[in-house]
């Protein structure tokens, strides 16, 4: 299989949300995750509260017709209407109607879908706004994401933000089960949305009426109901089953007069049992699918079982062999088909998938254990695609770490001003804690790249020894010096592997590792060694400023995958490839260029994410310090650290003094 071909199985075609590894991805801001440069297709991300538009379940199989209530909703559109809504009972196809309309519009706007119930934690208007502004080729962003980060970030001043820029968007904002929100202040931004007019569209679906948003003639509100006793009929035929008059009235009426699901779900019990024999004991709650889900699970045999367990525990529509590998059974694309049979999973082009209350009901039923062995062979079947499948594809392209990054992430490598200004803040924490330095204090930078923030440095006089171990960034970075006074030089060494002979033990003022640039290797003591290099170079109470990404802020409880493939400006495309593991808290990301010449160059790279106390005991047992730790948030150095909500840690420590 080449890329090609590997990007058409999992991705599937862009554009056409089919899938759940098209993972159109805005990334966070920052080296290791820089904001996507326009695109011909829209872009997701499921490391903040939005999902992918593809993520949705329930629409594999067209089993009913709902053209009517998507022509009201894309009429809606058509009219500017600032707010749609879709209402109906668990099962009825909500999520599946609104697939469909962000498929049609997939092209014309940024599609972005948050499932509430699942953010149900995280969700507020503030790491909405946050989401939404990572996307900086839309206009406002930058402006959203500096209120997003101000202190004073709150009330009107952020619903006024969030306004402006959609108003000046398109963008299609879907909020799935609207209402399990529990941020009053987010209803408040949706109640005041519906009076407004712009370039975008909010979506709302919810099990209940939302009383909270005004029902005025701008807004286009859908109920969705059960199928008509006819309607009922045929879905079933669909399914392969036919019933006697009797018989379907009973299951109608039980199905909360047709719920889509609850029909689909009798029909694949029905498969193994007499259908007239069911109809007696069917559960009459058609909000509670579990009460439908249960029987048919209970009567599979242990291999179905594990199979849908496995389909489940991906979470995505899953390719055959995925399973397999999950399950370790030869026996997996047998189950599979019999599972299809039964209508517990449906089969896309991308693989096999599970509706939302299936999956739900199966992820219930999880041991630890299941977890735990599922996400090992999971991780392992990925990086062995990303070895075998992604990079064995590339060819004779160069494989240069440095210079294709660079050319691969402009929007980054651009944003010199966010660069300095994090200087600025780290330079200010230091006073804040009796450290200041003073202009012409002396200071080392390690995995400095090509000299990022190098302009931050020299702003405030201080003479910059940058260290890095890439010849051709080095090189790049004493180029970019030259205009900066002389203030910076340029070290080539592996800040794992202690200090070279160009730095001088005990002779700096102060020591960086900033830009996440830390966690590389695979073995902890070996990412440990930077805080020995560092604590080597530093004069006695000296200060070490380290700025690393909050790894709990990025975790997930499933592995994370996603391919993403992005145009730059210059033509050139860009496809990422990665995957996170949290229980290994890891990630391995390939990333491959290919100009408009055909030309093109790779590069691959793994990363620990380590959790605050096990940065703070590599630090201790290196001889430093801790005297304070900050938490990054909206891309500024404020407030304390919190792990649930700092996208960064930043900690202060200093080298024991004698």
């Amino acid at each position: 299989m080449d890329l090609t071909a590997l990007i058409g199985t999992v991705a599937g075609v862009a554009g056409t949300a089919v899938g759940f590894l098209q993972w159109w991805d805005s990334r966070r801001s920052g080296p290791r995750s820089p904001a996507a440069a326009t695109g011909a297709v829209p872009l997701l991300t499921e490391f903040t509260v939005l999902a992918p538009e593809a993520r949705v379940r329930g629409h594999a199989r067209p089993l009913v017709d709902r053209t009517a209530e998507l022509h009201a909703l894309r009429a809606g559109m058509r009219g500017h209407a600032p707010v749609l809504v879709v209402e109906g009972f668990s099962g009825v196809g909500k999520t599946a109607l609104v697939a469909a309309l962000c498929r049609l519009h997939a092209r014309s706007h940024r599609v972005r879908w948050v499932f509430c119930a699942e953010k149900a934690q995280t969700l507020n208007l503030r790491s909405l706004a946050l989401a939404l502004s990572y996307d900086t080729e839309l206009a406002g962003a930058r402006e959203l994401a500096l209120v997003v980060g101000g202190s004073d970030a709150g009330g009107d001043r952020l619903q006024d933000a969030l306004a402006a820029f959609l108003a000046a968007n398109p963008v299609l904002l879907v909020l799935d089960d609207f209402h399990t929100v529990r941020d009053p202040a987010l209803v408040a931004w949706a109640r005041r949305t519906a009076h407004t007019e712009g370039r975008s569209t909010v979506v709302l679906t919810s099990r209940r009426h939302l009383r909270e948003i005004p029902r005025t003639a701008d807004t286009p509100w859908i109920e969705l109901r059960g199928l008509a006793e006819q309607d009922a009929r045929q879905l079933l035929v669909r399914c392969g089953l036919r019933l006697p008059d009797a018989t379907l009235d009973a299951v109608w009426r039980r199905a909360g007069e047709g719920n889509p699901q609850a029909l689909t779900l009798f029909a694949g019990q029905a498969t193994l049992t007499r259908p007239e024999v069911l109809a007696v004991d069917l559960s009459a709650q058609r909000d509670d699918l579990n009460a439908w889900i249960g029987p048919i699970y209970d009567s599979l045999d242990p291999a179905q079982r594990t199979v849908l367990k496995a389909a489940a525990f991906v979470y995505e529509a899953a390719a055959p062999e995925l399973v397999a590998e999950l399950t370790g059974d030869d026996e997996t694309p047998r189950l599979l088909a019999e599972l299809e049979a039964r209508f517990l999973l449906g089969r896309t082009e991308a693989g096999f998938e599970l509706h939302s209350s299936v999956r739900d009901h199966v992820d219930a039923r999880l041991t630890d254990e299941d977890r735990e062995l599922f996400a090992a062979r999971l991780t392992r079947w990925y990086r062995s695609r990303a070895r075998e499948v992604f990079l064995d594809g590339l060819g004779a392209d160069e494989p240069s770490y440095g210079l294709v990054y660079l050319e691969s992430f402009p929007d980054y490598v651009a944003a010199e001003d966010r660069h300095i200004r994090l200087v600025d803040d780290l330079l200010d924490r230091l006073a804040d804690t009796g450290r200041p330095l003073p202009a012409g204090a002396r200071i080392l930078v390690l995995g400095a790249g090509h000299g990022t923030h190098d302009a931050g440095f020299v702003k405030h006089g201080l003479d910059v020894t940058d260290l890095d171990i890439q010849p051709e960034i080095a090189a790049l970075g004493e180029r970019r010096a030259l205009r900066l006074a002389g203030r910076v030089r340029y070290v080539v060494a592996d800040m794992t592997r202690g200090l070279p002979d160009e730095v001088q033990e005990a002779s700096m003022d102060a020591v960086f590792n900033i830009g996440s640039s830390f966690g590389y290797e695979d073995a902890d003591d070996d990412n440990a060694a930077v805080f020995r290099t560092a604590a080597a170079a530093l004069k006695p109470g000296a200060p070490f400023v380290f700025e690393y990404v909050n790894g709990p802020h990025w975790e997930h409880r499933r592995v994370q995958r996603q391919i993403d493939t992005t145009v730059l400006p210059d033509g050139a495309e860009r496809t990422e490839y990665s995957i996170t593991d949290p229980t290994t808290a890891t990630s391995l990301t390939a990333v491959r260029l290919r100009r408009p010449d055909g030309s093109g160059g790779w590069f691959r790279h793994f990363m620990h994410y380590y959790r605050l106390p096990q940065v703070l005991a590599m630090m201790e047992r290196a001889g430093l310090r801790e005297e304070a730790v900050f938490g990054v948030r909206g891309g500024r150095v404020r407030g304390p650290f919190d792990e649930a909500e700092s996208e960064a840690m930043v900690v202060i420590a200093t080298r024991a003094q004698g």
